[in-house]
């Protein structure tokens, strides 16, 4: 892992992903590249300074922060991103940081792509309702589009990210999910984490116990686990029975294989991955296929 990516809006949110953006570049000893996007929801903002300009002329923006070229030391922002660089680096980190405009979910994904990233910790508040179907979160449209894997959280927990038990939810039947189970082997390894190979088990598509556990434990045995445990879990949905099972084991992350649907095939088919990412009270780890 040679690059992490911290998109950053300095919510309570995002301060809890800080924590464990930190903990993975110290870890894997990673540059940590922080990134902060000033949205153009209301107005495309063509630069920073035509950004400055229109905060100083538009009299309805008389309280906004100003944000200025770089040469002005009243650039509230840059010194918030600045100032997370410094923390970055005062623990030992190689830090970086760039502030980007336009849309957030846009930018964020192609600077993953700008800087080669290896993961992407981002912090999510979520989405319900309409919201989730129709517009979703940041984290949610980043997850969907990533070309490296995401960890979205809302908290990191009391003592910091601390892993010892993580998920992988699969059928276990496609050989490029199964491939995922690498990634996931190797951050097991370097937290010292137990993995849960986890088969949700639903109306719909129900298997026999015995089945799911030879099909499970050959492709464990296949990429080489330690420290794992077959999992069967009956459940009405996937998605809530990975919910279920990490709230009632008191999992530490969840882990799971991200198939980058369209905008119209994540709205006709709800998608498991970004309904974790909206709901789980856990880290939510997803990979790509």
């Amino acid at each position: 892992m040679n690059t992490i990516l911290f998109p950053t809006d300095f919510s309570e949110c995002a301060n809890e992903a800080k924590e464990v953006a930190f903990s993975l570049a110290k870890l894997f000893s990673a540059e940590l590249r922080i990134v902060h996007v000033v949205s153009d929801t209301i107005f495309k903002w063509e630069s920073e300074q035509h950004f400055s300009e229109a905060v100083e002329s538009f009299p309805l923006l008389p309280k906004l922060p100003k944000v200025v070229t770089e040469t002005n030391g009243d650039n509230r922002f840059k010194e918030a991103v600045s100032g997370i660089e410094q923390e970055g680096a005062n623990r030992g980190i190689k830090t970086s940081s760039v502030m980007l405009f336009g849309n957030s979910a846009e930018k964020i994904l192609e600077e993953a792509k700008k800087v080669d990233a290896s993961l992407i910790v981002m912090g999510t508040n979520g989405a319900s309702g309409l919201k989730e179907a129709f517009v979703g979160s940041v984290t949610q449209w980043v997850t969907r589009n990533a070309p490296c894997p995401v960890l979205s959280l809302r908290k990191a927990g009391d003592g910091g990210f601390k892993v010892d038990d993580v998920i992988y939810a699969s059928d276990f039947k496609v050989e490029s999910e199964n491939d995922n189970l690498e990634q996931v082997k190797i951050l097991a390894g370097y937290l010292d984490a137990n993995i849960h190979l986890l088969y949700i088990n639903t109306p719909h598509y129900f298997e026999d116990t015995t089945s799911c556990t030879e099909r499970i434990s050959k492709v464990a045995l296949d990429h080489g686990l330690k420290n794992y445990s077959v999992e069967i879990y009956n459940h009405f949905t996937v998605e809530d029975g990975v919910l279920s099972y990490a709230n009632l084991n008191d999992v530490d992350l969840i882990a799971v294989s991200n198939h980058q649907y369209g905008l119209l095939k994540s709205i006709v088919e709800f998608r498991t991955t970004e309904v974790l990412v909206n709901h789980a009270k856990v880290p939510v780890l997803t990979l790509n296929v």
